[in-house]
């Protein structure tokens, strides 16, 4: 017999079954339900998908203004390679959001497929027979 730790108690199947419905009963309480994440309030955002979107895009290419103009005032090396490398990064942010593709993602010419709806067929179903049931015969035996 099992004990369970720090009270003393035998660890049956019994006593397993009513200590689950009393954990049930507590977790499932009004005042713990309320504490749930998923019966927590939908937090809607201030800006939608979109317009965040379009907010970051414009961000990104004044940036990329800015740091051309810092690159044509620049003289040294080491702060024009900086320069550089930020300029190939805000580049990337607004060709993904721009929605361009990368280079050799894109055949020349081709527009990606559509998907056109599938014909419809229409199929003749014989409901008046009954389907025969069908007999396997075992082979014969070779002499």
């Amino acid at each position: 017999m099992v004990l369970l730790v720090g009270m003393g108690i035998p660890f049956t199947r019994e006593n397993a079954s009513e200590m689950a419905r009393r954990a049930n009963l507590v977790r499932w309480s009004p005042e713990n339900r309320a504490k749930t994440v998923w019966d927590a309030p939908e937090v809607s955002r201030a800006i939608p998908e979109d317009d965040y979107r379009s907010q970051r895009l414009l961000r990104v290419r004044k940036q990329l203004d800015r740091v051309d103009r810092m690159m044509m005032t620049e003289d040294d090396p080491s702060r024009l390679d900086r320069l550089a490398s930020a300029q190939n990064r805000l580049s990337e942010q607004e060709r993904i959001l721009d929605g361009r593709p990368t280079p050799g993602q894109l055949k020349p010419g081709l527009k990606p497929a559509r998907r056109q709806p599938a014909p419809q067929v229409a199929i003749e179903v014989d409901t008046e027979t009954t389907p025969q049931p069908v007999v396997v015969q075992p082979p014969k035996p070779e002499i």
